[in-house]
């Protein structure tokens, strides 16, 4: 079922990719030729969706973000772009899903609808769960456990000679003979290829034990032991010894670790075979365990993930949308105060107010081609410039501004370039000086707030810095206390 629903929404996509091939796609806008096919079907589907209510919030936003651009045009390659982002998303997750449930349906038991195989030896028995279709309105479902293949007393005799050999390549490891083991040794239960259990004993255990675990006092001329392996299949059972020349060995802390940890697990696996519950060590060497189980992907939660993570991407970009929003506000709050105190400067000094903004929109423009990092509330002083330079009435032009920047600090300071213009200048230039000082007094308070707001986002960091330095100094005390 799973297989049918991602193919059908593969093809649907392929479908949407083909049709959409021949779309235009905006000549500054480079991308990889991956990526087009994706950003043409997004380009299609926003020029037919893109008039829908839900959207028209966004071209609303763009145009207050960047009000000097083509808004229907930034508006469709807005929702393009979040739309061919979308379908990028589903389109890779689909294919990584496709490949995880063929993955999965290969490791099915059954075999041209009929056959189970028997696993060779070592692979162990396996449960197959089927449903029998019993003519052409009964079916039932059985569960039937296949044990692995048997083999004959002579196949056994006939697979020892090779076995002993591999066993004891497989015991030695990186050492280089039996003359001179220095290294860690391992003693499986088990050769790959092989369908012997083994069991092993050591002639000194204070030396090397059956878990392969070296002693802590061996002399540094080496000891001589007898390792024995009891190797056993069903009611087959042989004792195979062969001498190992024991030397020290140096384990740094993390094979040390390793070495109790697998010390550890072997001697709880082992120590009690007839109970049904295996309780894991919680500590070695005196450090706190936790365990934890890597478990196999499932591709309907795949596909669940990645459906979720399209539309996480598509209203993503929404969200994204508010938050440069509130950061333009607050940014045109900082600037207000300088942006009053210049206009007032400059009419103070004999300019009209249209001079005066000219001549700030010219300064700012002259600073932005040196490099400096574009400011909202100049960009929207500047759209005005080319409003009133375009025919629209300057007292227009102010109400258009004053609602682009849709902040209540810049609706009063066009209110007051209005009124200077409708009812002359008297009293204009003592009323802008008691706006710059107001202004500059809220903009102390704003900067004491985001000081304070600032030293309580430190507060978290600061607590757990606390705790740890608590944990580093009172940890060792404990433990001598224990000790």
């Amino acid at each position: 079922m799973i297989i049918g629903i991602l193919t059908v929404i593969l093809g649907i996509q392929a479908i949407l990719l083909l049709h959409t091939r021949k779309e235009k796609l905006p000549e500054r806008k480079e991308l990889s030729a991956f990526l087009r096919p994706f950003y043409r079907a997004g380009v299609w589907i926003a020029g037919r969706v893109g008039e829908l209510p839900v959207f028209v919030k966004d071209g609303e936003k763009l145009r207050t973000l960047h009000p000097s651009d083509n808004a229907k045009a930034q508006e469709k390659w807005f929702l393009a772009e979040k739309t061919a982002l979308c379908l990028l998303t589903l389109f890779v997750g689909c294919i990584i899903a496709v490949l995880i449930e063929i993955k999965d349906q290969g490791n099915g038991y059954l075999q041209d609808g009929r056959f189970l195989n028997r696993r060779e030896h070592s692979e162990g028995e396996y449960t197959a769960y089927l449903t029998a279709s019993i003519g052409e309105d009964t079916s039932q479902t059985v569960e039937i456990t296949i044990e692995e293949r048997q083999y004959t007393v002579d196949e056994i005799q006939e697979m020892l000679p090779s076995f002993y050999e591999t066993l004891e390549g497989t015991v030695l490891g990186e050492n280089v003979s039996a003359d001179q083991v220095s290294q860690k040794v391992n003693l499986v239960k088990g050769v790959n290829g092989y369908p012997f259990q083994i069991k092993w004993s050591s002639s000194d255990e204070d030396v090397l034990d059956r878990y392969g675990v070296f002693g802590e006092e061996i002399s540094e001329e080496g000891e001589l032991i007898t390792l024995s392996a009891t190797v056993s299949y069903k009611d087959f059972i042989e004792i195979y010894s062969f001498p190992l020349m024991i030397y020290p060995i140096e384990l740094s802390r993390e094979e040390q670790i390793r070495r109790d940890l697998q010390q550890r697990l072997d001697e709880v696996v082992n120590r009690s075979p007839e109970k049904t519950e295996i309780l894991l060590p919680e500590e070695i060497d005196g450090v706190r365990v936790v365990w934890s189980e890597q478990k196999k992907q499932n591709a309907l939660i795949l596909l669940l993930l990645v459906i979720c993570s399209s539309v996480a991407v598509f209203w993503g970009q929404s969200n994204d949308l508010d938050k440069q929003i509130k950061e333009r506000s607050e940014q045109m709050l900082l600037d207000y105060p300088e942006v009053v105190s210049k206009m007032t400067l400059f009419i103070g000094a004999g300019m009209t107010v249209r001079g005066a903004w000219k001549k700030v929109v010219t300064d700012y423009r002259r600073r932005r081609e040196k490099g400096q990092a574009a400011r909202y509330v100049y960009e929207e002083m500047l759209f005005t410039l080319y409003e009133m330079e375009s025919g629209i009435g300057e007292i227009e032009a102010y109400q258009h501004f004053a609602g682009r920047c849709q902040v209540q600090k810049y609706v009063k300071f066009a209110a007051l370039l209005e009124q200077n213009i409708r009812m002359g200048a008297k009293g204009f230039l003592p009323e802008l000086n008691r706006e710059v000082k107001d202004a500059f007094e809220e903009r102390k308070n704003k900067a004491k707030q985001l000081g304070e707001t600032a030293g309580s986002k430190l507060m978290l960091p600061m607590f757990l810095m606390l705790g740890i330095v608590m944990v580093v100094i009172m940890v060792p005390s404990f433990l001598s206390i224990g000790m």
